[in-house]
């Protein structure tokens, strides 16, 4: 049994209208199509559907039944396709992006308002998670990208670069940091050099960022310190704030570094980057609002930290 949703639409159009002209006309295919489509039926189902005169046209007793059948067969089938486009529909309508829960407090509020400002219609569902799981929710297709610092290439994984961050040092201010000041950080910079007498706060030793600072700390003798660390860049920083040292960070902490009484300076001799990206799985078939969010986060970095130094 081969019948097709064609071959029931055909059955209830001629059952409705009583007519092979008419339903042919309505389908918008000849009456000899038509009529094969059905002599199809029949010969499938070993019985006349209909009884045809030169004047009318009439359900058979077979053709009865089969009708009542089709109705509900074609009414499910169209209500399931209209449902799964309303979820195509819908699902487009959202895009998930999975982050770190600094820069998803510190950066991606303001991204999220400008995009949803270009892009209305697209609500974002971030999700803010530690770092080895944003690459993980990419992979298994739970989030449509991620966004963050990805030190190593991983197979099935799309990179696109949105901006080079350099490190900066983070020490206490006496006033409260404007944001027009992540512009001018690269103005007076600072030599690794100047820092071998300074007192030192840090991330956790194994963390990939303190390894990075650690190897440029080791030519002033300062990359095995025993140092006062901390595995959030928020206490990191409500320690430099507090008085308690200074921190060598990726210059992107400026954000949540506004309103705080704390300056950054980039290092330099050499400077030192890192790129923030934002990720997605190879091949994944992404809404079509991914561009315009990596386009809102590009606009966002560049308003604040300038392109001067990226």
């Amino acid at each position: 049994m081969n019948s097709t949703t064609r071959h029931l639409r055909a059955l209830l159009e001629i059952a409705r209208l009583k007519s092979f002209t008419r339903a042919a006309e309505r389908l918008h295919i000849t009456q000899a199509g038509l009529s094969s489509m059905i002599h199809e039926l029949e010969s499938q189902l070993g019985c006349r559907l209909f009884d045809r005169t030169t004047r009318s046209v009439s359900l058979t007793e077979a053709g009865t039944v089969l009708v009542a059948a089709a109705e509900e067969i074609i009414s499910r089938f169209d209500r399931a396709i209209a449902e799964t486009g309303e979820a195509t529909a819908s699902a487009r309508r959202v895009l998930s992006v999975a982050a770190t829960p600094f820069i998803s407090s510190s950066l991606l509020p303001a991204v999220c308002e400008r995009f949803r400002n270009i892009v209305p219609d697209v609500s974002v569902r971030l999700n803010d998670t530690v770092h080895n799981e944003v690459r993980a929710l990419i992979d298994s297709g739970e989030c449509d990208l991620g966004v963050g610092i990805f030190f190593k290439p991983t197979a099935g994984i799309e990179r696109t670069p949105i901006f080079d961050f350099d490190f900066a040092v983070v020490s206490r201010a006496d006033e409260p940091m404007q944001e027009s000041s992540l512009r001018a950080i690269s103005r007076s910079p600072i030599a690794w050099s100047a820092l071998k007498d300074e007192p030192l706060l840090g991330m956790p030793p194994g963390h990939a960022i303190q390894r990075l600072v650690d190897t440029h700390l080791k030519p002033i003798g300062r990359h095995q310190d025993n140092r006062p660390f901390y595995n959030s860049f928020h206490t990191l920083l409500a320690m430099v704030e507090a008085g308690f040292g200074s921190a060598i960070l990726p210059s992107f902490v400026g954000a949540a570094a506004v309103g705080r009484r704390l300056k950054l300076q980039v290092v330099e001799q050499p400077r030192l980057h890192l790129q923030l990206c934002s990720i997605s799985k190879k091949g994944r078939n992404l809404p079509a609002a991914a561009g315009e969010f990596n386009a809102s986060l590009t606009r966002v970095i560049a308003e604040r930290w300038g392109t001067e130094y990226s």
